[in-house]
């Protein structure tokens, strides 16, 4: 039989020793150790896809600046190109207003020197059939009749022919010459004027010599 002296006498505390397994510590002071290694790494992983986060969107920013820039040098350029088209397109559209409006002074001016020349051949026509008619022998010429002399100019304005004045005077007749009586081309045609049918004679003489009309 066993005895009861050493199996139920109670363990002095003092004296007892609990025993360990370090087999089991060590176990778990690994595990603790991969645990922290483990969550080490995953905050590195972590850490790591949050800076790639970061550089691609600092990447993406960078990419939309130059985008940004290289469309807003472009929109400049374009513009730039579209301010030239518009100039050189006012540049000829001024050169061809200019052009067009010197060709139509030239067809002008040439429309008038004909103009001119066939009044002044008219004139010179209408001249020469007076003189021919009145036995004159030149705008310039008298002529005598009894104890009187008259020129053309005094005989067309007394004729009352605003036509006819204005031929003669065309081929040099002066309207300030005097008839054998002291009187001017203007002075016959006032003389002759009778409710107004030598208005347009007198005006002629007035605006070729601004002599005015005299009485008899």
């Amino acid at each position: 039989m066993f005895g009861c002296a050493s199996a139920c006498k109670p363990k002095d505390p003092a004296t007892h020793t609990v025993k360990v397994n370090m087999g089991d510590l060590a176990a778990g002071a690994e595990k603790e150790s991969q645990k922290e290694a483990l969550e080490a790494e995953k905050a590195r992983e972590e850490a790591r896809l949050e800076e790639e986060q970061q550089a691609k969107l600092r990447e993406e920013e960078e990419r939309l600046a130059k985008e940004n820039e290289r469309l807003a040098r472009e929109e400049e350029e374009e513009r730039l190109r579209e301010e030239e088209r518009l100039r050189e397109e006012r540049a000829k559209e001024q050169a061809r207003l200019r052009e067009e409006a010197a060709k139509k002074a030239a067809e002008e001016a040439e429309l008038q020197r004909k103009a001119a020349e066939k009044k002044a051949a008219e004139q010179q026509k209408l001249a020469e059939a007076f003189l021919k008619k009145h036995g004159f022998k030149s705008v310039t010429a008298s002529k005598r009749s009894f104890f009187s002399s008259t020129y053309p100019l005094h005989k067309a304005a007394e004729s009352g022919d605003e036509k006819l004045v204005l031929a003669v005077l065309a081929q040099g007749a002066s309207p300030g010459q005097k008839n054998s009586s002291g009187r001017t081309a203007a002075q016959v045609a006032a003389q002759c004027n009778k409710g107004g049918s030598h208005t347009k004679v007198l005006s002629a003489l007035r605006a070729s010599s601004n002599a005015p009309a005299g009485g008899a």
